[in-house]
């Protein structure tokens, strides 16, 4: 029999509710969830008094596991990740679950190594070095100006990436150099 628009079927209460809804892999003994799942991450509707409000919550797998299994919510500043032993990114067993500052993450993250050699961390890192790295005085910049050699001459020769060559010679970044450059010429 279908259900009237709005009104309320449940949300998961108990870890028992958890766990019928999951698929549990003997071996390692994941409980892998098999419902909605939002950006990698399972997503969990509970139904719990340790919530405020109406007591009702959509929050992350790991997160309401970790609620159901010890009645309390996470501390502000704390969020829930995998322990060392799990490497299922839909895993929502408690027993596989902690919880931790920022910190500790980064700590986990490092240990585990699963943002090393990733693409956006690599460009990320990219971009730090060519701000921080190597800095282009104002002799630099209007040699760049000036100069028709290609981009990827000047960046060798200047220890940069193409990119920052572009960004000069467009004047998009260190327009300080740029003849006539103020904030009030700009146009929209």
């Amino acid at each position: 029999m279908p259900h009237a628009h709005g009104a309320d079927i449940g949300g998961i209460r108990t870890l028992d509710d958890l766990r019928a809804r999951c698929v549990i892999n003997e071996e390692t003994g994941c409980w892998h969830w098999r419902l909605a799942i939002s950006q990698g991450s399972p997503r969990v509707h509970v139904k719990h008094p340790a919530l405020p409000g109406d007591n009702k919550s959509t929050m992350r797998g790991r997160r309401a596991a970790l609620l159901l299994a010890t009645g309390r919510d996470l501390p502000k500043g704390q969020f829930a990740y995998a322990r060392l032993c799990c490497a299922a990114s839909d895993c929502v067993n408690p027993k596989h679950a902690r919880s931790g500052s920022r910190a500790e993450h980064g700590e986990w993250l490092r240990k585990t190594g699963k943002v090393k050699n990733l693409l956006s961390k690599s460009a990320a890192s990219r971009r730090t070095w060519d701000k921080r790295g190597r800095k282009l005085t104002p002799e630099m910049r209007q040699e760049i100006l000036h100069s028709g050699e290609p981009h990827s001459a000047l960046a060798q020769r200047f220890g940069v990436s193409k990119f920052v060559i572009y960004q000069v010679r467009k004047g998009i970044t260190h327009s300080a150099v740029m003849p006539g450059a103020s904030v009030f010429n700009w146009r929209p």
